[in-house]
C-alpha cells in the first residue's frame, strides 16, 4: 500500500465560496497515472493497469477513511520515469476519448468517497516539448509554440470537462517550476549525463510571462477557483541567479 505524504495547511472552501478553513491535504502525484497504468514502470498492459488502478482506489479509501479531503495529483503523468512522462501524454495524444473515460472513472471514485482533487496541469516542464520536439526554452518563453499550444489545449479540455464538477478545489500551474529559472539547465544535465532532451533554459522574467498567460488561461475557462503557481519557496541563490542567469558569463556556478 502506497503511503499518502502529508504536505502542509491550505485553505479548503466550499463550492458556494464559504469561510476557508484550514486542512491537511496529501499528495499523491501518481494517482492519475495508476489510473492510466504508466506508474510503477506499467506499459499499460491490461494486467498491470488492474494493479495500479487497484492502489490507486485504496489510496482514495484511505484517505477518506483517515479524514484527507483532497488530493494533489499530477494530470499528465508524474515524473516516475521517462516511459511515464511519454506514456500518460501519448493516450491523450492517441485516443483521447480513453484517456478522458479513464479521468472520469478517477472522478467518479473520488466523488463516491468525498475526496477533492487538487490537478497539477503540468507537473514536468519537459512533458509537452518532449511531444512537440521542442524544448522547455520554447513552451515557457514563446506563446506561438507547439508546445504551449499543446500544454494550452489539454487545459482547456480538461478545465471544460470538469469545471463543473465539485470535486476540483483548486487548480494548481506547476511542480515547482520556479525553481528551475536561471539556471543552465542544458549545462547542468549534459554534466549529470541524464536524458537532456528537449531541456531548456528560462529566465524568471520569462517565467512570470509564462505563468500569467496559463494562470489567465484557466481564469478565464474557470473563473469561480482558485489558481495556483504551485511554486515552492524558491532557493536561496534566487535573487542573485536573477540578477545573473548561470548561462551569463561570470554568473553563480
Amino acid at each position: 500500500m502506497r503511503i499518502l505524504i502529508l504536505v502542509g495547511w491550505l485553505l479548503l472552501a466550499g463550492t458556494a465560496w464559504s469561510q476557508p478553513h484550514p486542512a491537511v491535504g496529501a499528495n499523491k502525484f501518481d494517482l492519475f497515472s495508476q489510473y492510466v497504468g504508466t506508474a510503477s514502470g506499467c506499459r499499460q498492459t491490461a494486467p498491470c493497469r488492474r494493479v495500479t488502478r487497484a492502489l490507486a482506489q485504496k489510496a482514495i479509501e484511505d484517505a477518506a477513511d483517515a479524514g484527507i479531503p483532497f488530493l494533489r495529483v499530477g494530470m499528465t503523468g508524474a515524473v516516475l520515469d521517462d516511459s511515464d512522462e511519454r506514456n500518460t501524454l501519448d493516450l491523450w495524444s492517441r485516443s483521447p476519448a480513453d484517456f478522458w473515460a479513464i479521468a472520469d472513472d478517477m472522478m467518479n471514485d473520488l466523488d463516491r468517497r468525498g475526496v477533492k482533487i487538487v490537478p497539477v496541469l503540468m507537473w514536468s516542464s519537459k512533458r509537452f516539448p518532449v511531444m512537440a520536439d521542442e524544448t522547455t526554452t520554447d513552451l515557457i518563453a514563446n506563446p506561438s509554440s507547439r508546445s504551449w499550444q499543446l500544454l494550452a489545449r489539454f487545459t482547456t479540455e480538461f478545465v471544460t470537462r470538469y469545471r463543473g464538477r465539485d470535486t476540483i478545489l483548486f487548480y494548481e500551474l506547476t511542480n515547482e517550476l520556479n525553481n528551475a529559472a536561471d539556471l543552465n539547465r542544458e549545462a547542468i544535465c549534459q554534466r549529470k549525463q541524464g536524458d537532456c532532451e528537449a531541456v531548456g533554459n528560462f529566465s524568471t522574467g520569462q517565467l512570470i510571462e509564462f505563468t500569467t498567460r496559463f494562470a489567465g488561461l484557466v481564469r478565464r475557462l474557470d473563473p469561480r477557483r482558485m489558481v495556483s503557481s504551485g511554486f515552492s519557496v524558491p532557493r536561496e541563490t534566487a535573487e542573485s541567479l536573477r540578477a545573473r542567469p548561470q548561462w551569463v558569463g561570470g554568473g553563480p556556478a
